[in-house]
């Protein structure tokens, strides 16, 4: 009669066993899943920035604005208009390409689900030339 003790004993232990394991890898499981949403998420927002940024610079180049001219900040038309822009004009180090080359810090602002991100770009814009 021992022995039908232990036997049915031995299978409660088994069976919580086997549910600690199932509940541990079913929390592995979710976190992954939360972790990689969050990592998706992120990508968006980047993925958007990176597009409002270079719609920026394309807008600077395209009907040969100079940065001055350009205004200084701003928001995005729909469907953006909750991200911000600022524009500065930096020169270019070099006096000789002063006159042809500017260094344009471009700032975009973002707003996401976990607040504000700005995400900020320096590129150089060539500055149109005047005819004469």
């Amino acid at each position: 009669m021992r022995r039908t003790v232990d036997k049915a004993g031995s299978l409660l232990i088994e069976a919580l066993m086997a549910m600690v394991i199932l509940s541990v890898s079913l929390t592995l499981i979710i976190q992954s899943l939360v972790s990689s949403l969050k990592a998706a998420t992120y990508s968006t927002d980047y993925a958007k920035a990176m597009f409002l940024v270079d719609n920026k610079v394309f807008e600077l180049t395209k009907d040969k604005f100079t940065v001055s001219d350009y205004p200084r900040d701003g928001y995005f038309p729909k469907p953006f208009e909750d991200h911000s822009f600022q524009i500065e004009s930096l020169g270019y180090p070099d006096d000789k390409l002063n006159e042809f080359i500017d260094t344009v810090h471009l700032q975009v602002g973002l707003k996401t689900s976990k607040g504000n991100k700005m995400i900020a770009v320096d590129t150089f814009v060539l500055k149109p030339v005047e005819e004469n």
